[in-house]
């Protein structure tokens, strides 16, 4: 049995989200600063334009949607939204991938390495840095976010460290 339920679900929960978030937005990076498509800048600025929305403009139609899909009072709706790469961290990653030189892209394509290749075992590794301030940001906003949990978590046993400790200090 655990000793401390809201610990550790926040802890998978800042996992899941971490690891989601580094993910989709490398990938989504990796695309806009590597591949050449049609209707690219047009996609690229509306994913940047996403950035204008607050989280208040799109709370009430997510919630309606994760009620619609039977979701409310799991971690669902607190893990898979991070598995949609943000457009900040998107756009972090295309900055630091297309400063990586074309030429070394292609000695591995001369070697042989598909894009997913290139992508896992070449671009993800050098990108250190950048892999660790998204961790960090997310971590920060996932260990310390209120308001979603207080939204789609009603059980005790599922609530996550902010929504205990509020709990708590309500109770004395």
């Amino acid at each position: 049995r655990i000793r401390f339920p809201a610990v550790s679900n926040t802890i998978v929960i800042t996992v899941l989200c971490i690891l989601g978030q580094v993910l989709s937005s490398s990938l989504v990076g990796f695309g806009f600063a590597r591949f050449r498509f049609r209707g690219r800048p047009v996609l690229f600025i509306l994913m940047l334009s996403t950035m204008m929305l607050p989280y208040q403009v799109t709370m009430i139609p997510v919630f309606i949607m994760f009620r619609w899909a039977g979701m409310i009072d799991t971690f669902w709706p607190l893990i898979l939204p991070q598995w949609f790469a943000s457009p900040f961290f998107a756009f972090m990653f295309r900055q630091f991938f297309a400063q990586v030189p074309e030429e070394l892209m292609e000695a591995a394509r001369i070697d042989g390495a598909s894009n997913w290749t290139i992508y896992w075992r070449m671009m993800l590794p050098l990108s250190g840095p950048v892999i660790a301030i998204v961790a960090i940001f997310t971590f920060m906003t996932t260990w310390n976010d209120f308001l979603a949990p207080l939204i789609y978590l009603n059980s005790p046993e599922n609530r996550t460290l902010a929504l205990a400790l509020n709990a708590f200090n309500g109770q004395y």
